[in-house]
């Protein structure tokens, strides 16, 4: 019975003098073991040169050692040994300017177990290990040029390039499990399938030059891209998006989503309410405007589906603050995505402070759809004294912040600030001399769209 090298069993050693010689295959290259014989079998703990009776020599090295070889042309071709690594590195070393493997020298790692050949001219091994039997898998085929069906059954070896951009609906028809890296050359189309042609994201992919993907046959002409590395930008392992985008709105418009969308992340601010206005007030009194409430915030994650081609987009605008006088600031508006696909409210006016009283402030933004939402923050209360003394504090109310923005201090005294970002409220005003005063304006809302795209 013939036996591959790569299975002979370490026992191989145990009994001294028994081993079967080595012959090659000439179709497939591999090397087998026949005929029992009763050839030398050598162990050796320190360094070594081989000489010629040592011809179909097994020679199991228990230490870090050396093996010096003899001479090409002395030892001729057809003369062969077979080392063994089992206790440490072993270095088979030629001799002079001499090569093995077209290197100056091997290093076996512990374990490894070799067939060494000389053709007269130079040295040459058949390593054992596992790592070189991989690396002998693993290779370079020749290159497949792209087409409907590029077909990965005719590589000759693992890693092919593909040349061309035609545009690829099949990688033909290869084993379940095996797998191929493909290296493409230029700007092919890969044609997503979810069945014969599965890629991630599940949308096409335009290739460049020196991207890398790796495909996995499913069987019966089925394929998986398991991986899909691009030469220019950040690898997949990092994100498994090509290219992330952003539209922001600050204006009413509509959204036309980038062609290579997968989906989106959709998210809305209502615009602030404005702050209330003060009425002019008797000597020796202060009061203050109630501050407008924040815009509401609201997200959703979209499917390139719920979005379709495009979707009309509406800006809320910011409510104007309150006229001078006991006068209520007005409404922010409803920020929206395709009318009630995702929707952030505006938050609601202050209200206005009469010459012997405060104002209200406004409520935050609320009641909008998403999948996530928060109201925002309710605009502060407006103050009222007379008989003030020395120090005054802050009588107009505080506008409402929102998740993007901070609402209009409050004042004293004085007309009402406007807000800082996008939905925050209207400071109120405060008057504590003639004349009334107006409170400050609401910011408009936004709207920030983030795109994962394929590419």
């Amino acid at each position: 019975m013939d036996i591959r090298i790569d299975e002979l069993p370490t026992t191989a050693f145990a009994a001294p003098d028994h081993v079967i010689p080595v012959m090659k295959d000439g179709a497939s290259g591999q090397l087998f073991l026949r005929q029992l014989s009763l050839l030398r079998f050598l162990t050796k703990a320190a360094n070594y040169n081989l000489a010629a009776d040592d011809r179909w020599t097994l020679i199991e090295c228990t230490a870090g050692l050396t093996l010096n070889l003899p001479a090409a042309s002395v030892a001729g071709n057809g003369f062969a040994f077979m080392p063994k690594a089992n206790g440490g590195t072993v270095t088979l070393d030629p001799n002079g300017a001499e090569l093995i493997d077209g290197a100056s020298n091997v290093v076996l790692a512990d374990g490894d177990f070799v067939i060494v050949e000389c053709d007269g001219v130079a040295w040459h091994t058949s390593l054992s290990s596992a790592v070189k039997r991989n690396d002998a898998i693993n290779t370079k085929s020749n290159d497949i040029a792209s087409a409907a069906t590029t077909n990965l059954a005719m590589a000759t070896g693992v890693v092919v390039n593909v040349t061309g951009s035609a545009t690829v609906t099949s990688l033909g028809t290869v084993a379940a499990g095996a797998e191929r890296v493909l290296i493409f050359a230029g700007a092919a189309t890969l044609t997503h399938n979810a069945v014969s042609l599965i890629l991630p994201g599940g949308a096409n992919i335009v290739t460049a030059a020196g991207d890398v993907a790796i495909a996995r046959s499913l069987g019966a002409g089925n394929w998986k891209v398991t991986s899909y590395q691009r030469a220019a930008a950040v690898p997949a392992a990092q994100t498994p998006f090509g290219a992330v985008r952003q539209q922001i709105f600050s204006v009413s418009g509509t959204y036309t989503p980038h062609a290579n969308m997968l989906f989106c992340l959709v998210e809305c601010i209502g615009g602030g309410g404005g702050g209330g206005g003060a009425a002019a007030t008797a000597a020796s009194t202060i009061n203050g405007g109630g501050g407008g409430g924040g815009g509401e915030y609201s997200q959703s994650i979209l499917t390139k589906a719920q979005v379709a081609a495009s979707k009309a987009v509406v800006v809320g605008a910011g409510g104007g603050g309150g006229v001078a006088g006991a006068n209520n600031g007005s409404n922010g508006g409803t920020t929206s995505l395709g009318g009630t696909l995702v929707t952030a409210a505006g938050g609601t006016g202050g209200t206005g402070a009469p010459s012997a009283n405060a104002g209200a402030g406004g409520a935050g933004g609320t009641g909008g759809t998403g999948d996530f939402k928060t109201p925002g923050e309710r605009g502060s209360n407006g103050g009222f004294a007379s008989n003030q003394g020395v120090a005054l504090p802050t009588f107009g109310g505080k506008g409402g912040n929102s998740m993007f923005g901070f609402g209009g201090v409050g004042t004293v005294g004085a007309v009402g600030q406007a807000g800082t970002g996008f939905g925050s409220g209207g400071g109120g005003a405060s008057d504590s001399v003639n004349p009334a005063k107006a409170g400050g304006a609401g910011l408009s809302g936004v709207i920030r769209i983030t795109e994962y795209c394929s590419q």
